[in-house]
């Protein structure tokens, strides 16, 4: 069994927990007792495999939404009395979910463990759909249970304020995902943001594309219109990667700002540039639109990338239909690190104001092995 494979079963020797549910409810969510909490509790950036660049946080230049020095997520360390001190105080967590996909699973899967392991438990997961009166009507939903830590994913970081502040004004420990709340100070209303360097992404995603066309190619690009800066920034750092790297002319840009109606953009992007070879979508839940459309057009000659492994992503790799690669981050270590991140400050500790974990090209060659490493233990590798 190679490192990589026992890094990531070790955490649940059974590799059977029930994943959690969109709902809010304070139905105890412990972890399996099979759950490695020894693995869960201590981790190193070091242990990953090789083909993972590790590029040094620090002198990366990525510094979050609110202008933080970056760590490696595995800087952040518990102690064995901090951890007794957990267990004793049996913290209760919320995590305030955007949307429902395996990567969001995933997230959900290592706080649910880490929680556990720590004493504690996740009493409600909700899901907002990247509607933000959903996100406000979440909040006073789960409020009344009495959280003490919080787990939001962040997709607008200047109209979510409003929407977190009685968390805040409650006393909840808010751990912030994808970027943080603008205007807010880490280690005040926050804790910390966990993200990943989203230049790096970008640049990742367009060697990517430049390893798969060597000779070039006709490029359409779908981008996200809205303010999310953290998709933003590994946008821009796509194109402008990918006008710099090779031959490859960009024929084609299309705004989104719904990733559920991405079919029709699409289908306009094909029938006016029929001779595009690649096209890149923003994330998994866009690309489905744009395989839909390629279906309809009866275009089986042109390929996608695009961010964020999913399962129709593993099949066209091992099948070789649109999807040729995709551009992931330790997804259940955003889980993991945010449950010991709240954890650390609800007990009076210092966390990191920006914590960072490394992304890294998914391709037919590696994707198993990185399925395993994004996910962690509890989703099941597709099959064909």
């Amino acid at each position: 069994m190679s490192k990589t494979r026992a890094w990531a079963i070790g955490l649940s020797i059974a590799g059977v927990v029930a994943s959690l549910t969109a709902c809010s409810s304070s139905e105890e969510q412990a972890p399996a007792a099979a759950t490695d909490c020894e693995n869960v509790l201590n981790r190193s950036v070091d242990d990953l495999p090789a083909w993972i660049e590790k590029p040094d946080p620090v002198t990366s230049g990525f510094r979050g939404a609110n202008d933080n020095d970056p760590a490696w997520y595995s800087d952040l360390q518990i102690s064995d009395e901090q951890v007794q001190q957990a267990k004793d105080k049996k913290f209760r967590a919320v995590f305030l979910d955007w949307a429902e996909a395996p990567y969001n699973n995933a997230i959900a899967d290592g706080l649910k463990d880490t929680m556990g392991c720590l004493g504690g438990e996740v009493v409600s997961r909700t899901v907002s759909n990247f509607d933000l009166t959903k996100l406000s009507t979440d909040v006073n939903n789960v409020l009344p249970l009495k959280p003490d830590i919080a787990v939001i994913g962040v997709i607008d970081p200047d109209a979510t304020q409003a929407a977190l502040q009685p968390l805040v004004d409650a006393g909840v420990k808010v751990v912030t995902l994808i970027q943080a709340t603008k205007g807010w100070t880490a280690g005040n209303q926050y804790v910390t943001e966990i993200d990943y360097d989203t230049k790096q992404a970008g640049k990742i995603t367009a060697n990517a594309v430049a390893k798969q066309f060597p000779d070039g190619a006709k490029l359409g690009y779908i981008y996200w219109d809205q303010d999310t800066p953290s998709i933003n920034q590994r946008e821009k750092a796509f194109i402008d990667t990918i006008r710099s790297v090779g031959n490859f002319d960009v024929i084609a840009q299309e705004p989104i700002s719904d990733p559920g109606a991405v079919e029709p953009v699409a289908s306009g992007l094909l029938a006016r540039n029929p001779d595009v070879d690649v096209i890149f979508a923003p994330w998994d839940l866009p690309a489905q639109g744009v395989k839909a459309a390629l279906a309809a057009a009866g275009k089986t000659d042109v390929k996608v990338i695009h961010y964020d492994l999913d399962p129709q992503a593993v099949t066209d790799m091992q099948t070789d239909g649109p999807v040729f690669g995709v551009t992931s981050s330790l997804v259940y270590e955003w889980g993991r690190t945010s449950a010991l991140a709240g954890v650390v400050a609800a007990l009076g500790g210092e966390v990191p104001p920006l914590l960072t974990v490394p992304t890294f090209a998914v391709t037919k060659d590696n994707v198993q092995e990185a399925w395993e490493i994004a996910y962690g233990p509890h989703l099941e590798f597709p099959s064909e």
